[in-house]
């Protein structure tokens, strides 16, 4: 083999390690931008199936001091940023979004900058439900007269309803809200109000999480703790023994 020909082999294999790193580098820069674009859209929320009461950043926690009020923490060092009782945290570009009780009776939904700055409250609703969820730069609550799931911008503009009727529950997922209503039986609707399917006609969902691909729900009728599957609702399973 000539020496000329044997060097220009090993440039071109040169050559395409490079061109396989350089892609490699360039999924992942492309994931940490796709994982970047979903946070800034839709927030961060870790706690929501305990009343969101706590969520937590790259460096920061955010949680309801019910002594206190809604305090960070940033290492040792904790700071209280406002004193509202408040719930359903959510963290969106520097922003808390959260829900809290006021003096009418209702519930308010507010907004703080991180650093304690620039409280504001975004709505007002005779809502008893301190649920709220942050999604596409959209925040959905339940209101009260009228009974609605309803969402605004993240400014507090554009109020729409996405449906109007009594709710017990809802759950925001995967761009699909689930809800209970008044006797108890499960359904779902995408977060535009369409696509509206009825789960499971059977009336324990008074209150029920979410987690994975599965419904937590209080079996009324035998006193326990059931899982069903979203996929199959035919297959519940018993995950406690009964609760007194």
């Amino acid at each position: 083999m000539e020496p000329n020909e044997e060097n220009l082999k090993k440039k071109l294999k040169m050559n395409r390690a490079a061109i396989i790193v350089l892609l490699i580098i360039l999924l992942i820069i492309l994931c940490v931008v796709i994982v970047r674009i979903i946070k800034i859209k839709n927030g961060i929320a870790n706690n929501d199936s305990n009343m969101g009461l706590v969520v937590q950043t790259d460096n920061l926690i955010f949680y309801n001091d019910y002594s206190e009020g809604l305090v960070k923490k940033e290492k040792k060092q904790e700071t209280v940023l406002t004193t509202d009782q408040a719930y359903s945290i959510n963290y969106l570009n520097e922003k808390i979004y959260y829900t809290t009780p006021n003096n009418n009776g209702g519930i308010s939904i507010k907004r703080i900058d991180s650093d304690g700055k620039n409280e504001e409250v975004l709505l007002v609703t005779p809502s008893n439900s301190t649920k709220m969820y942050l999604y596409n730069s959209k925040i959905y609550y339940l209101t009260s007269n009228p009974d609605t799931i309803s969402r605004i911008d993240i400014d507090g503009k554009n109020e729409e309803i996405l449906l109007q009727r009594t709710v017990q529950d809802f759950k925001l997922k995967d761009g699909t809200i689930y809800f209970s209503d008044i006797v108890g039986f499960l359904y779902s609707e995408d977060t535009n109000g369409e696509n509206y399917k009825t789960i499971k006609e059977e009336s324990s969902f008074n209150k029920f999480q979410i987690l994975d691909k599965d419904v937590y729900y209080y079996d009324n009728t035998n006193g326990k703790l059931m899982k069903m599957s979203l996929s199959d609702t035919s297959k519940v399973k018993e995950v406690t023994d009964k609760l007194d």
